[in-house]
């Protein structure tokens, strides 16, 4: 799908995926940018990024395969229970800004929401919930990487107005699955518009004058 302030991208395999993610900074890391991830420091992903370090790799691990062989699925759940919206989909997809080719995204759909004509972003999730305080991460909102990448799709993609974040949920007690739930968020861009700034301007800083002039950032912690 072509937009005006984006370059799309079709790659053939998954290495070439993982050679392109090195171009530039992609939706999982955006909350690092800023040191609101639990998983990547900053000062990490500018060493991947210039390439001192290898990301780990966690294709192998059984909530990721999970979530990959869910994510069609998913999708289509999504798009048959909501049909005021076109769901479109392309395999191995890439957007890169034109305007600040470094910010990249691969998007799970866009969404073109018919009675309007408006384009948004689809994003599947699916997560484990074993204790309160993972559940309360997700009441009435969705966790801060995730809220991270949708703003960064945001800022890729210009004309993406809204995101929907679909979420399954399976919540446990111990080992045993109590329930499973699907729960939807919807994020109009134009509430959003004042952290969008604050993420674009990181994203270029931590591009232009940590990774061009190969220059390590300080390490920010997370508050959380």
């Amino acid at each position: 799908m072509k937009f005006d302030g984006a370059n799309f991208y079709q790659l053939k395999s998954r290495e070439e995926w993982l050679k392109h993610r090195l171009k530039g900074i992609g939706g999982s890391e955006a909350a690092a940018v800023l040191g609101l991830s639990k998983w990547l420091f900053n000062d990490t992903l500018y060493r991947i990024k210039i390439g001192l370090e290898v990301p780990e790799d966690i294709s192998e691990k059984e909530f990721v395969k999970y979530g990959v062989l869910a994510e069609p699925h998913l999708r289509a759940l999504f798009a048959l229970d909501n049909p005021q919206f076109e769901v479109i989909y392309e395999e191995n997809n890439s957007y890169v800004n034109k305007e600040y080719p470094f910010l990249l995204a691969s998007l799970d759909g866009i969404l073109k929401e018919k009675a309007t004509g408006r384009f948004g972003l689809y994003e599947g999730k699916t997560t484990n919930i074993f204790s309160k305080t993972a559940a309360e991460l997700w009441e009435n909102k969705i966790p801060q990487n995730y809220y991270m990448q949708v703003l960064h799709y945001f800022i890729v993609i210009p004309q993406l107005q809204f995101a929907i974040v679909n979420a399954q949920m399976k919540f446990f007690n111990g080992t045993e699955l109590i329930k499973t739930e699907i729960r939807p968020y919807r994020l109009e861009r134009k509430d959003y518009e004042d952290d969008i700034l604050l993420l674009k301007r990181a994203e270029i800083n931590f591009w232009q004058n940590n990774v061009m002039k190969r220059v390590e950032p300080a390490r920010i912690l997370p508050e959380i």
